[in-house]
Order: C-alpha cells, then sequence, then structure tokens
C-alpha cells in the first residue's frame, strides 16, 4: 500500500515537472519579451539623450560626424562672439572669472541654461547635425514649433515655423531678444 501511495505521489511530481517544462518552454518568449521590454525602459530613463559615442555615421551621409560626448552637463565659454564647449576642470577652474555657463541635463532630453531661460539641444538626427534652441518668450510664440539654430556662415538665427519651414528670424524679434540669444560653435566635421 505504502508503494503505491508512493508510485503515485511520483507521477503527480513527474507529471508536475513535465506540466511545468512545457509552460516555461512556450512562455520563454514572452518572459524574455519582458525582461526585454523592463531593460528598455530603465535605458530610456536612465541613458536617453547621454552619447555613448563619439561619432555617428547618419544612413543617409557618407560623411562621419563628430559629436560630443556630453554627458548630464555641458560647460561653455564665451570666444569670439559665441560659446565653445570645455571640460569640467577648466569650467571649475575659471568660471569665477565671468565669459562660462553651465547648463544641466533635463528630463525632456535638453540642457537648459537659467540665466537666459533657453534650453539646448544637440540634435544629431539630421544631416549635418546641430545644436537647437529653444528661448522662452520666442519660440513658445510657435507652438509645437519654435526651434532655432544659429547659421555661423551666415551669422543669422533661423526659427522653425512649421514642421519643414525655417524662416530668418526677424529684425525686430532679433533686437527684443539679443541679449538672450547666444549659441555654441562646435566642428562637427572634425
Amino acid at each position: 500500500m505504502a508503494k503505491a501511495v508512493y508510485e503515485a505521489e511520483d507521477k503527480r511530481w513527474s507529471t508536475r515537472v513535465i506540466l511545468f517544462t512545457i509552460i516555461l518552454i512556450f512562455l520563454s518568449p514572452c518572459i524574455l519579451g519582458i525582461f526585454g521590454l523592463v531593460y528598455e525602459i530603465i535605458e530610456a530613463v536612465v541613458g536617453t539623450g547621454v552619447q555613448q559615442t563619439a561619432n555617428y555615421l547618419d544612413s543617409d551621409s557618407a560623411y562621419e560626424y563628430n559629436i560630443p560626448n556630453l554627458g548630464m552637463n555641458i560647460y561653455v565659454k564665451e570666444e569670439d562672439g559665441a560659446y565653445i564647449i570645455v571640460d569640467e576642470a577648466e569650467y571649475t577652474a575659471n568660471y569665477r572669472d565671468g565669459g562660462y555657463k553651465h547648463l544641466h541635463y533635463d528630463s525632456d532630453e535638453n540642457y537648459y541654461d537659467k540665466e537666459t531661460d533657453m534650453y539646448v539641444y544637440l540634435n544629431e538626427y539630421i544631416d549635418p547635425p546641430q545644436f537647437q534652441y529653444w528661448l522662452e518668450g520666442l519660440s513658445s510664440e510657435y507652438g509645437d514649433y519654435g526651434w532655432m539654430e544659429y547659421d555661423t556662415a551666415e551669422q543669422r538665427w533661423y526659427i522653425q515655423t512649421d514642421s519643414d519651414d525655417w524662416e530668418p528670424l526677424s529684425d525686430e524679434q532679433y533686437k527684443e531678444f539679443k541679449d538672450r540669444l547666444w549659441y555654441i560653435d562646435y566642428d562637427f566635421y572634425k
């Protein structure tokens, strides 16, 4: 009798193991998918916007661009009417002398300059890559658009007025906001 009970228990246990194995085999793609999704969410929250590589090759371009590794802060100093990127050590050693800015990375993938109320975004998804700027009070007049770029060759600001339309900033707008307009001069072609 004890042997029969033991064999029945053993069969139930074997059936459970086999059933569990079959379920695991069928559900493993789902389980792996969930882990992959969790990884992507963590990567999006923790790693969004921070450059991991120094170079970028646009699929529509044969040119490899030099993309700066910005991290969570951008340190810049004024030089010849523009700002250039410097490292944290140079900023820390010299910021008291003036002419330096420290921009913090925010949750919207922008860097913020509190002094001028301007957001800076490194758009590496266009050819060539560009720094783009959102100046509160001016850009917000354009609704979902309003991002600006500075053309160093023309020495002129452009503002996005529609999804694919960019217009020169008017003289009136420039005069009104010129004390808050500044740009990063960076050579993406090095």
